[in-house]
């Protein structure tokens, strides 16, 4: 019995761990490739972005983080740029490691400029992108950093974004889908004049709508992925308001299970 009690607490706690993600950005990974709006003309480059590993440069680095670079000088550039703007200690954190990793997003082409230029664009949220959040839900509610926003969507959409190459291919496509999934039901809360309590909360209940889509289940992932779930998750903290919807997410899958028999 002890042991049946064990393995249901370690199953609840690997649903439980899920529900950081903001990112982790409900489409299918093929869905929503397309190239930042509003910008500039295309080049023949490689897409490329940035993301921060020091939370520091969330802030100080806005600016940098929230564009699509082509061109090699370029992005070179924005990396001085962002490193110049860091705090001592910092700098310091970038001298032992990275503070910036520079990645290639999935893109269909590569269009330099502004992911989000104006509030048009954040209609449509861009894949393996993370500068949703501050230049479009902040921009939009502006709820500081004790908000949604920063506090836990960009910051854990930037994590799961830095570690995907942990995952298998089929869990890097999950990681995909609920990353645009979540962002997609952002969208759906602009213009409503939402408090900031009212936004997170919103925000927060669309989580088990994605986790558990039957196009892009949590309950489908290998149990390795569940596993590198989890270890990413106690490597960068956990929102405790995240275990409230465990029961929601272990029914759904239980009955998803059922209903595949």
């Amino acid at each position: 019995m002890d042991g049946y009690v064990s393995l249901r607490a370690y199953s609840a706690s690997l649903v439980a761990v899920s529900f950081v993600l903001a990112t982790v950005g409900c489409s299918a990974a093929g869905e929503g490739d397309v190239a930042p709006p509003e910008a500039s003309a295309l080049t023949q480059e490689r897409p490329a972005i940035f993301i921060p590993t020091v939370d520091g440069a969330r802030s100080a680095c806005a600016e940098e983080l929230a564009q699509t670079y082509c061109d090699e000088d370029a992005t070179r550039a924005a990396k001085e740029s962002c490193v110049a703007k860091l705090s001592p200690a910092d700098r310091r954190a970038c001298e032992k490691g990275s503070c910036l990793v520079e990645k290639t997003p999935q893109r269909d082409a590569c269009r330099a400029g502004k992911t989000y230029s104006d509030a048009a664009s954040c209609a449509k949220p861009v894949v393996d992108d993370c500068s949703y959040y501050r230049s479009c839900v902040e921009t939009d509610r502006s709820c500081g950093d004790s908000g949604y926003a920063l506090k836990f969507g960009e910051r854990f959409c930037y994590v799961f974004l830095e570690d995907e190459g942990k995952f298998s291919p089929e869990g890097r496509v999950w990681l995909r889908a609920i990353r645009t999934c979540l962002q997609d039901e952002l969208v759906k809360q602009r213009g409503k004049n939402l408090s900031c309590q009212e936004l997170e909360e919103g925000a927060f209940a669309s989580h088990s709508t994605c986790y558990v889509d039957p196009q892009h289940s949590i309950c489908d992932l290998s149990a390795a992925d569940k596993l590198t779930l989890t270890r990413v998750v106690a490597k960068n903290g956990m929102f405790a308001r995240a275990f409230n919807q465990i029961e929601a997410v272990t029914k759904a899958c239980a009955s998803q299970l059922l209903g595949s028999r």
